[in-house]
């Protein structure tokens, strides 16, 4: 469901600002979810050592359904914001607390089996989520698109209360409250909030250079650096022990974590931007066409499950891993509008071979590069960076993007005429929107020889795409890179 949310709307936002109104808020129904999921979701590992697994999860999942709740019955834009932001609290955890909870039932030989189904749902989720969107919102209503989540939600919850069972944690309310690190939790929430706002609303409603953007990073950078201060220093239970990053594997599996998500969410985002402009694809259809990178992560998540259980070794695929995700993203960077069918689903299939090899054993391996109460919080810190690594991908390679973009078409008499003679029609163009001028081109009769601007724009577009998406390849090298001091260890039962 958690993993459901971050894409359902995208092809649902349409239907909602048809709806409730208030087009220029649409960038926050989106960020108003990644912004809570990212800093509560550190928060999990260690409230679920204070308080319990199962209670922390079920109050993960509680907040999640009201906020799925909440958005379901939203008569205005700014209440579907504040749902979302209520729904992210929850599914910042949801994922987490899961892959901690197989943790604590499986011995470590056997989790990949496990594992790997959550990391395939997460991955199908990409796919699904756009088709379902687009489904509800012309057979039915947006609203399905959060009322889904409630029936789902309350048979988990019953399923939890009545058949998961851990020991009780020692101690009563009172004193587990005393054990959160209050401060360390308010300086990380204050620095996750203001890095990841800029990150997820620069170049769309904040300029990149503007004052507040400016703030906030600087506001971000003071405030990591006083959370590091009290981690060290202060807190007598940290929520994030410093001392975890001593150790070079763990280091190094956080950085490919982040270096992942980046790569992940990027290349979804603009492989189905690429297919909609190029094609004239709807975003559901551009969902179907990725169905090979998916096929891909499947097959290589569920082979790498089966080779780890037999041989307790993964060192390999942090080689093989990056290897494939870098031979991807250069092979789908000279994709164009005269590339075969069979190439491109070859080309998103190697992509997603890589990302299978890495997304699973990143999560195995920083569990056993650790003592077993450590497992909470480093699967929690890897997590939330995996979904950091994320915003900042999207953020670089969309200003990439964008730039380029926006200089081709300023550079296209065809496209500029076509331009100035929309804005003497009362319509102004942002050439980065490509899918929205491609769209005027088409239903907007005052352009002469609209057919050739079309073709014009689609040419800028896979101009700027083939140059911006080869922005991926540092983070696969890096990944590469951080791969060497992944320390060897066989995984065993314990």
């Amino acid at each position: 469901m958690a993993a459901l949310d971050l894409t359902i709307v995208s092809t649902a936002l349409k239907a909602i600002t048809s709806d409730l109104g208030r087009q220029e808020l649409v960038p926050w129904t989106g960020s108003a979810y990644l912004l809570t999921a990212c800093s509560f979701g550190t928060l999990y590992g260690k409230f679920a050592e204070i308080f319990g697994r199962k209670w922390v999860f079920l109050f993960a999942l509680i907040a999640f359904e009201l906020g799925s709740l909440i958005c379901g019955v939203a008569p205005t834009m700014e209440i579907l914001i504040i749902g979302r932001a209520v729904a992210g609290v929850g599914g910042g955890g949801l994922i987490s607390m899961v892959v901690v909870i197989v943790s604590d039932l499986v011995v470590p030989q056997d989790r990949g089996k496990y594992l790997s189904i959550i990391s395939v749902l997460y991955g199908f989720s990409s796919v699904v989520g756009p088709l379902m969107g687009g489904t509800f919102s012309d057979l039915a209503t947006w609203r399905w698109c959060f009322f889904l989540n409630i029936p789902f939600g309350l048979v988990t919850m019953t399923i939890v209360l009545v058949f998961l069972k851990f020991p009780p944690v020692q101690g009563n309310i009172s004193e587990k409250m005393k054990r959160i690190d209050v401060w360390g939790t308010i300086t990380f929430f204050v620095a996750s909030m203001t890095l990841l706002t800029p990150l997820q609303l620069g170049g769309s409603i904040f300029a990149w250079n503007s004052v507040p953007v400016i703030v906030m990073f600087a506001i971000a950078f003071v405030a990591f650096g006083i959370f590091g201060y009290i981690e060290e220093r202060i807190a007598t239970e940290p929520l994030v022990p410093l001392s975890m990053f001593r150790n070079l594997t763990v280091t190094a599996l956080i950085l490919i974590s982040a270096c992942m998500g980046a790569c992940f969410f990027a290349s979804m985002y603009f492989i189905a931007l690429f297919f909609q402009v190029v094609n004239g694809d709807s975003a559901m259809q551009a969902g179907l066409k990725t169905s090979p990178l998916i096929l891909g992560l499947v097959l290589s998540e569920f082979s790498g499950a089966q080779l780890l259980t037999k041989t307790g070794k993964y060192k390999y695929w942090f080689i093989i891993g990056p290897v494939l995700m870098t031979v991807g993203i250069a092979l789908i960077s000279i994709l164009d509008t005269n590339s075969p069918t069979l190439m491109r689903m070859a080309f998103l299939f190697i992509y997603g071979v890589g990302v299978g090899s890495l997304m699973l054993m990143m999560v195995l391996t920083v569990q056993s590069a650790v003592e077993r109460p450590m497992i909470p919080v480093v699967t929690s810190v890897s997590q939330t960076c995996q979904y950091l690594g994320g915003s900042l991908g999207v953020a670089i390679l969309g200003t990439l993007f964008n730039n380029l973009v926006e200089k081709n078409i300023s550079n296209n008499a065809i496209l500029v005429q076509a331009m100035e003679t929309l804005k003497k029609n009362g319509t102004i163009v942002d050439p980065t929107q490509v899918l929205d001028f491609l769209e005027l081109l088409k239903t907007n009769k005052v352009v002469q020889n609209s057919g050739a601007a079309q073709a014009e724009l689609v040419q800028q577009f896979m101009g700027a795409f083939h140059i911006a998406f080869l922005g991926l390849l540092p983070f696969t090298i890096l990944m590469g890179l951080c791969g060497v001091y992944v320390v060897t260890r066989k995984i065993v039962i314990n």
